[in-house]
């Protein structure tokens, strides 16, 4: 004999009708956390996981995956530390330690802190290197032509803070 109910058709418990067609029913609901007993859950391509009303969904498209929100943060376990932002039509946020080190922005990219680069710097033709709150040092290169322009004051070439060259009006000392 075996034990359990098994039921055909319709069931009614107190009075009220219980819908038994788990897989017609449309709005399933649960009652705690959801427990897939050692198995995944599965959507075939072109379906999504939304969460709340038009918030955000993660979607396969059967080739790539998409993650679909306004302002995305992914941070560490326990919510307080953020290590990356990405709001729509706006930055991108990198953090070290929940301090934003780089930021992208409509002109192009800001680094908070230093910038260790492991190779060199790549920079077009007829593009500067300007240095100071002013732009008060330009180093350019254009084709044949190399110059380094000192907007405000002297140009000081040094080696090991001993031997100096400075040039001072256009005239070296």
């Amino acid at each position: 004999s075996s034990s359990g109910v098994n039921v055909t058709g319709s069931l009614t418990v107190n009075g009220s009708a219980i819908n038994t067609d788990l897989v017609s029913d449309t709005s399933p609901q649960l009652g705690g956390d959801l427990d897939t007993n050692s198995h995944e859950i599965l959507l075939d391509a072109s379906h999504s996981v939304k969460f709340a009303t038009n918030q955000g969904q993660i979607y396969h498209s059967g080739s790539a995956m998409y993650i679909g929100t306004n302002d995305l943060r992914i941070t560490n376990y326990a919510v307080n530390e953020t290590m990356a932002k990405f709001v729509a039509d706006g930055a991108v946020e990198l953090y070290h330690n929940d301090t934003k080190r780089l930021e992208t922005t409509s002109s192009g990219v800001s680094v908070t802190g230093n910038m260790v680069v492991s190779q060199h710097i790549s920079i077009p033709d007829a593009q500067q290197i300007r240095v100071g709150t002013g732009d008060d040092l330009k180093i350019l290169h254009d084709s044949g032509t190399n110059i380094i322009n000192s907007v405000n004051g002297d140009l000081h070439f040094e080696h090991s803070n001993t031997a100096k060259v400075v040039l001072t009006g256009g005239a070296f000392r």
